[in-house]
């Protein structure tokens, strides 16, 4: 069964898109370099390559993802351990209309 264990940011490219993978994998224990660093801070690397079994690639030019591993409070086990998501969306910046 596949598992959603890592979501790498790439970055914009040359048109501003978002581009992120989706990293999956059948293996249940799966963990990579820097996982444990506390907090996050941008040092967590994608598994390794022997633990991946798919990925997939999200473009798009609307959505901005946070991932967890640039976070600077949370852990990247604390996403391993289901207390955050992997990503989320980045709505900071978003104007939201209260008639909704």
């Amino acid at each position: 069964m596949n598992r959603l264990v890592f979501v790498n940011e790439l970055g914009p490219n040359f048109r501003g898109d978002n581009l992120y993978e989706f990293i999956f994998s059948d293996n249940e224990d799966v963990s990579g370099e820097d996982w444990e660093s506390s907090p996050a801070g941008g040092n967590p690397q994608p598994p390794h390559i022997d633990y991946i079994t798919k990925v997939g690639v999200l473009k798009n030019d609307k959505i901005k993802l946070n991932v967890i591993q640039s976070s600077d409070f949370f852990s990247f086990y604390d996403a391993v351990d289901k207390v955050i998501a992997l990503s989320w969306e980045d709505i900071e910046n978003e104007y939201y209309n209260e008639e909704l």
